[in-house]
């Protein structure tokens, strides 16, 4: 993901100039940083799941994880839409570059092995 915005940037400052750059950068770090967030997020359900298989309990709902799993998806989003607002409305970054920071490495995650579609196919 980073070689991708790193390519991104390169290309862009060569293209467009020093503006579009940092937009593009801008919109890589909500990529990189949303990723982070559900990967911590996501570690914290993991850990929450083998408590709860192990030291199982009657309080203990099915739904708790799905709860945390659902909790962490929707704060990403709520996360990813005031980080683009920020950029675009008080930073007045470039709109364009932002969305081509944001979506290029996130598409090429998509379409890596590593993303988790992909290695739960195989």
């Amino acid at each position: 993901m980073l070689g991708m915005i790193a390519v991104a940037a390169i290309a862009g400052f060569y293209q467009k100039g020093l503006e579009f750059t940092m937009a593009l950068l801008y919109g890589g770090a909500i990529t990189v940083s949303s990723a982070v967030f559900f990967a911590w997020r996501l570690r914290i359900a993991t850990r929450s799941a083998d408590n709860n298989a192990l030291n199982p309990k009657p309080a203990d709902q099915p739904g708790v994880n799905a709860a945390i799993l659902f909790q962490a998806i929707v704060l990403r989003l709520v996360m990813i839409i005031a980080l683009l607002a920020l950029g675009m409305a008080w930073l007045k970054l470039d709109p364009l570059g932002m969305v081509i920071g944001f979506g290029l490495p996130l598409t090429a995650y998509w379409f890596s092995g590593d993303s988790y579609g992909q290695t739960r196919r195989r």
